[in-house]
């Protein structure tokens, strides 16, 4: 496995163990590679692969999105997301997840430099999902019937 990764599935389960437990245990692949849309990551539930968009290789942000993308991968493993309120719920509790591992983070002696253009952007992109986390998950998944 990448370092890079290592790295940033080091960092998470210093605040998701469960989260990595999981992704450890159900064989959750993770690979970073172009990711559609302009997404920081995606999980492929199919294929049972987190892939992570190559923009940075900060483990602290890539961390952060294996907490979104882990969230995803425990939560379509334990349950069903065939409706809208299924996955908001699902898509709530991994804005949440990425939030509390970002602020562990920043608050621990290994907080990120935030050296690129991207590392900020995503920085603030985190932080802001305190307030738009239920408006983005809404937009997420109005694909799904009600």
């Amino acid at each position: 496995m990448d370092p890079v990764i290592v790295s940033a599935l080091t960092i998470l389960a210093l605040s998701q163990p469960t989260t990595v437990a999981y992704i450890n245990d159900h064989h959750v692949a993770i690979v970073q590679k172009a990711v559609p849309n302009g997404a920081w990551g995606l999980y492929d539930p199919r294929a049972r692969m987190i892939s992570l968009s190559p923009v940075t290789n900060d483990p602290a942000v890539l961390a952060t999105i294996l907490a979104h993308e882990g969230q995803h991968a425990v939560d379509i493993g334990t349950t069903l997301t065939t409706n809208r309120a299924g996955c908001e719920a699902t898509e709530n509790r991994a804005y949440a997840s990425a939030l509390q591992t970002w602020q562990a983070i920043e608050a621990g002696p290994d907080a990120p430099a935030l050296d690129t253009p991207k590392d900020r952007e995503f920085a603030w992109y985190i932080d802001a999902t305190a307030l738009l986390a239920p408006y983005m998950a809404h937009a997420e998944c109005a694909p799904f019937p009600v």
